[in-house]
């Protein structure tokens, strides 16, 4: 059957660059000796300036040492509490060490000292996603775990409305809830303001099949195969949609071309076992089940699939069929 796609995590721009202490701003990824030269100048002359070890903070975190890095932020904000961009720089630093609760109480303090800078609502959305995806992942993808992660998105939401990105994960997580009608309005949005994203295209069809408007689903499920020819899951789902009306040709030729789109996808490979049993193809059929299988040995509907069709064409005496009962 089809089912809607992972969600994605949110991902934003780096943390804010550096401040002006009198000898004008770097170009932005420059690192030169000479600039920390002219920060230790100022330390020397003042070590309770807090822009200089923010400053300093920046330079190390694009040479990437990183514990360098913190050690100057953290020195900053005991000089100054608020420095909105040392809290910000200071909580992508966090996220990227994977600490997602201490990168969103940085990103809520800068937010506090800076209300109107977008960068750092950005950050913020985006360290909120991390916490949603991992509620989920720890929560097994239901229950508590589920209404966390929701939790966490619709707070990322009232900070970047117009995010795709926020407004995916919010559509997949209600539908995890079964409040489809949200999650159709959140993909909605989401193609709103960003129509090139496949994904949503396809979770979208896969909601308004379930709710009988082929003809829309099959639009979407085109658009998001042609917004992205490596994504096999549409065409497989406009498979799906063509076999339950009978049309065989058409089925076949959306199921291959997925596999084509997407090798290692193995549940299209099972949903074409299936098209070629009703045909009456059983060779075929009996090949992309084991080809099902080999790519996931877990799946459950191609391992009963394949240990009916062996029953079937070998009357239960070959050895293929008793290691299928294995």
């Amino acid at each position: 059957a089809a089912t809607d796609a992972g969600a994605i995590r949110l991902d934003s721009s780096g943390g804010l660059k550096r401040d002006s202490i009198g000898v004008g701003k770097p170009a932005a990824g420059d690192s030169s000796p000479l600039y920390e030269r002219v920060y230790h100048a100022a330390l020397a002359t003042s070590d309770s300036y807090a822009p200089v070890w923010y400053n300093l903070g920046v330079l190390a975190g694009e040479r990437l040492e990183h514990q360098r890095a913190e050690s100057c932020y953290r020195r900053c904000l005991e000089l100054d509490p608020r420095h909105a961009e040392c809290l910000c720089n200071f909580g992508a630093l966090l996220r990227r060490n994977g600490d997602a609760e201490g990168a969103v109480s940085l990103f809520e303090r800068s937010l506090r000292a800076s209300p109107n800078h977008h960068m750092i609502r950005a950050n913020l959305a985006a360290a909120l996603c991390d916490l949603g995806a991992r509620a989920k992942q720890e929560g097994g993808g239901g229950g508590e775990g589920l209404r966390r992660a929701t939790e966490a998105y619709e707070r990322a939401l009232a900070l970047e409305p117009a995010n795709p990105l926020v407004l995916y994960n919010l559509g997949v997580a209600y539908s995890e809830l079964g409040q489809k009608d949200r999650s159709v309005a959140m993909y909605e949005l989401c193609l709103r303001f960003h129509p090139q994203y496949a994904e949503a295209w396809n979770n979208l069809g896969v909601l308004l099949r379930d709710r009988g408007n082929e003809e829309r689903a099959i639009r979407c499920y085109e658009e998001a195969a042609r917004l992205n020819p490596k994504f096999g899951q549409p065409l497989n789902n406009l498979g799906i949609v063509f076999a339950g009306r009978g049309e065989v040709r058409r089925s076949k030729n959306a199921f291959e071309a997925a596999i084509a789109a997407s090798p290692d996808y193995a549940e299209v490979h099972n949903n074409l076992g299936v098209l070629h049993r009703d045909v009456g193809d059983m060779t075929e059929c009996l090949t992309s089940y084991k080809r099902c299988l080999f790519l996931d040995p877990k799946n459950r509907s191609a391992g009963h699939n394949l240990l009916m069709g062996l029953n079937y064409v070998k009357c239960g005496e070959e050895e293929d069929v008793c290691l299928a009962h294995e």
